[in-house]
């Protein structure tokens, strides 16, 4: 292949890529693989993973551009996480590119990037974002996810797209292509073992707070009111009232006149009520959620357990401090956040906080645990108005489809809304309003083959796709 052509190739890997996360068009994401493979195959590993290294890092460099919306409030420093993050996707590519750049099976190549997408989004340094199955959110597809979690979905699309690629130059592959669409599809339409268990009518409340006036204490009295009106609007009959991720710059369980708004709206509705807040408890430091009972008092609470490096805690404070810079990182983050013990549902209601939502083994410990609906607390007006919000809010579908649960998500400023159990879109808030949403959603029980076995069958189809495409490579003895 000319240098122009594994160009083209190259831009259009980036662009269907980034453009897959796009709402309505998902179907971008069949592509993208196939023009990886055409970019690296036949390179030899070092030119393989120098060409994923760059397309990969050019591909995370446009997805995590809504990164600079952080500019309002760390200034030129914001090219640092962003960099850094991009550099970091960008090895998985890398080594990706060294497979396929020296390897020219299509089962290979499928598997190694269903085993490299997994990879990256495991452990505490976990980044799931510009992933292959979230492109399937709003599809036909999306159910398969209940058999097999993201990595199902990752090497389905990755072996259409292998196969792609192979049939640019050998026609016969391009019938390949269609097994994995049409073995989803075929997934997706199987009973799943849940059932339903009734229905729980639950108000989200939005406040529409910009994040540059919520870290203003000068502006409490302002935001209280603004959840004392809201909360006004929660009509009676609702059984589960649910607020943002910290709500409010303050510690609620300690300052009781913040508290109070939400304390009484529990009164009035006789229901319970969800509601973010930071706890201290000697020297650590929790992001929290208190569950307030009917009758207004904190009943349970549950500490955030997957921390956001560098959002949430430093990496490495000692080494920071030993180089000086630790005074320059204390503007952004004076303290380390500490993890709460691992997520259970509080009574029947799988809670996680912010971009847990991103990580599928946290709501299947949930729903193993007895949660018969998920919700997701978070704070995304960090991110203002750009795609960050939407890509948060469709890992919720994925969340979703895996667990055979309900989702719903309650944000600052948007995305709060609903998915039902199968990732179907349900009714959501208009993005930088205030309001209310009252919805009834389903709530279920019983366990989807992915909560039972988690993704070791998933995990096991790819690396046997690797190790059958190595043993058709090995040269044959005559």
């Amino acid at each position: 292949m000319s240098v122009w052509l594994r160009a083209l190739s190259g831009l259009g890997f980036v662009l269907s890529l980034w453009g897959s996360f796009f709402p309505g068009w998902g179907w971008l994401g069949w592509l993208a693989p196939g023009f990886f493979y055409l970019v690296a195959g036949g390179a030899g590993w070092k030119w393989g993973l120098a060409r994923g290294a760059f397309w990969g890092g050019l591909f995370f460099m446009l997805e995590l551009a809504p990164l600079f919306a952080l500019g309002e409030f760390l200034g030129p420093l914001v090219v640092v996480p962003w960099l850094a993050l991009s550099l970091y996707g960008a090895l998985f590519f890398a080594a990706l590119g060294a497979v396929v750049g020296s390897l020219g099976s299509a089962f290979v190549w499928a598997g190694a990037w269903a085993l490299l997408e997994a990879a990256r989004g495991a452990g505490p340094w976990g980044f799931p974002f510009g992933a292959l199955p979230q492109t399937l959110v709003g599809s036909p597809f999306l159910g398969a996810a209940a058999w097999g979690g993201p990595v199902l979905l990752s090497l389905a699309v990755a072996w259409t797209g292998a196969a792609l690629a192979k049939g640019v130059r050998h026609p016969k592959w391009l019938a390949a292509a269609l097994i994995a669409p049409l073995s989803l599809a075929l997934l997706a339409s199987l009973p799943q073992g849940t059932k339903p268990t009734g229905e729980l009518s639950v108000a989200l409340v939005q406040s529409g707070i910009p994040q540059s006036e919520k870290l203003d204490r000068a502006n409490l009295p302002a935001m209280v009111e603004r959840y004392r009106e809201l909360l006004s609007r929660v009509p009676a009959g609702v059984e589960l009232v649910v607020a943002p991720e910290n709500v409010l710059p303050g510690f609620l369980l300690e300052e009781t006149p913040l508290l109070a708004p939400f304390q009484e709206a529990a009164r009035r509705l006789g229901a319970p009520l969800l509601v973010g807040t930071g706890v201290r408890q000697g020297d650590a430091v929790f992001n929290s959620v208190a569950l307030l009972s009917p009758a207004g008092e904190p009943v349970d609470i549950y500490h955030k357990h997957q921390l956001v490096p560098f959002g949430e805690y430093l990496p490495g404070r000692g080494l920071w401090r030993r180089l000086g810079l630790e005074s320059l990182l204390l503007r952004f983050l004076p303290y380390d956040l500490t993890p709460g013990p691992p997520p259970r549902p509080l009574n029947n209601f799988g809670v996680m906080i912010c971009f847990e939502s991103l990580f599928p083994g946290l709501s299947r410990r949930l729903v193993r645990g007895g949660a018969e609906v998920l919700l997701v607390l978070t704070n995304d007006a960090w991110f203002g108005e750009t795609r960050f919000l939407w890509e948060h809010f469709m890992l919720g579908a994925l969340r979703a489809a895996e667990t055979g649960r309900a989702l719903v998500q309650v944000a600052q400023t948007g995305i709060s809304g609903v998915f039902l159990p199968g990732g179907e879109p349900g009714p959501r808030l208009q993005v930088g309003e205030p309001g209310v949403l009252v919805a009834r959603v389903p709530l279920r029980g019983g366990s989807t083959p992915y909560v039972r076995w988690g993704q070791a069958p998933a995990l096991a189809l790819a690396g046997l796709m690797v190790l059958v495409g190595l043993i058709r490579l090995r040269p044959r003895r005559l």
